[in-house]
């Protein structure tokens, strides 16, 4: 008898083919989108509770604060937990690079290509507007938050530009595919799965939105009789060193209720980042004193 023959595997018509194209562009697509909703759903949760730890007085403007840098990259770069928020800032870091990218990895393929990304600004535009109209207040991650939107604008624009090609070309549909994998990966956007925590990183952010403030605001004052009959105004060394004497000493733009909200929030944070020492209120942590070994303080 003949050996069986094996089974071949059905040939897939051009419709499935084209199905399985947008299957896998839309999911692409899904995966940054979910990652830049939930970063921008950090940033407003952040500053939520920021308000509330100011509860009872207006809270201090932060727009002088530099915050947008390598925050991210650098800080949570040991954290494997935060792999996805990595790629997503990092994108965020080398934002005109990247658009070049895009630009470049369409310019071959389609004349419209970086038309069709710069009206990105407009988009960011209306965006604005409607940012005003929800009264969301993000000043502090003013910049951040904008960078946000252009690349999810970047990115659905991008997409719809090979969709276009795709349907529009005159290349064959395996020819077709090819191209668009191939400027997909180009424009440096492949990516996989991964969710950004929205609520981890809300504590993150707010961690540096009270570090950067106490750096700017918050001096650090001695009770009257330690060093001069009336309170003094000492240097992060000298209140160092007269905790180690058993002297209390006090914050001035950040008192004793406003602390312990703050403590109260960063219960919730999972202390994994080296970058972000643990300033938690007895009997977790030391309080005040942790929270004098490790931030800095504005100088008078």
């Amino acid at each position: 008898m003949p050996p069986p023959s094996k089974p071949q595997p059905r040939k897939r018509d051009k419709g499935e083919l084209q199905n399985t194209q947008d299957q896998f562009f839309n999911t692409q697509l899904s995966f940054w989108q979910d990652r830049i909703n939930s970063s921008q759903s950090a940033i407003n949760m952040a500053h939520n509770h920021y308000n509330n730890i100011f509860l009872n007085s207006t809270p201090p403007s932060l727009t002088k604060a530099v915050f947008v840098k390598v925050l991210i990259t650098l800080t949570v770069a040991a954290v494997p937990e935060f792999g996805p928020a990595i790629l997503l800032f990092r994108a965020l870091n080398n934002e005109k690079e990247n658009f070049a990218k895009m630009a470049g990895a369409l310019a071959d393929t389609l004349k419209d290509g970086r038309e069709q990304l710069n009206e990105t600004q407009n988009q960011i535009d209306d965006g604005k507007k409607q940012l005003a109209q929800d009264n969301v207040s993000v000043e502090f991650f003013g910049d951040l938050y904008m960078k946000l939107c252009r690349l999810s604008n970047y990115v659905t624009n991008f997409k719809a530009a090979l969709t276009s090609y795709m349907d529009l070309t005159d290349d064959s549909f395996v020819t077709a595919t090819a191209k668009a994998h191939k400027m997909w990966m180009a424009a440096g956007l492949l990516t996989g799965p991964g969710t950004v925590k929205a609520d981890q990183l809300s504590l993150l952010f707010l961690y540096d939105i009270m570090r950067a403030y106490t750096k700017l605001n918050v001096s650090l004052v001695s009770p009257p009789g330690v060093i001069t009959p009336g309170s003094s105004h000492n240097s992060r060394d000298s209140a160092m060193a007269l905790m180690k004497q058993g002297v209390d000493i006090e914050f001035e733009g950040l008192d004793p209720a406003q602390r312990k909200a703050m403590y109260l929030k960063f219960k919730g944070i999972t202390w994994i980042d080296p970058t972000r020492p643990r300033i938690l209120a007895p009997p977790d942590g030391n309080g005040w004193k942790d929270l004098l070994k490790y931030w800095e303080f504005k100088e008078d």
